[in-house]
């Protein structure tokens, strides 16, 4: 006999194990008791103040000053381009790094 009657699925649901049966029928995989989930408290960070940066960290320093020579190099050099009737700036970079991507200089 390998049909299920009404009467078997009565008896099964008394005893309880209706949902087993039903699992092995699809395959299914019976499910673990759940455990509850209790929370991780937070992670305390130890801080002289709220807010402070963290131990061992600085805030960003501020760039160093350019040289008033170069300051002044650098204003020279857009006068005398706009004296020249602001002609099309050339695309060669004078730089060492850039002469050497290039292949300008060995």
């Amino acid at each position: 006999m390998t049909e299920v009657t009404a009467e078997d699925i009565a008896a099964m649901r008394a005893d309880g194990s209706l949902g087993e049966f039903l699992r092995h029928l699809t395959g299914g995989v019976p499910r673990q008791a759940s455990t509850p989930v209790t929370p991780k408290p937070p992670v305390e960070i130890p801080r002289e103040r709220p807010g402070a940066w963290p131990a061992g960290c600085q805030r960003p320093t501020l760039a160093p000053p350019i040289p008033d020579a170069e300051v002044r190099a650098a204003i020279d050099d857009y006068r005398a381009w706009l004296q020249a009737g602001r002609p099309p700036a050339s695309d060669h970079c004078p730089c060492v790094r850039c002469r050497h991507a290039t292949g300008g200089l060995a």
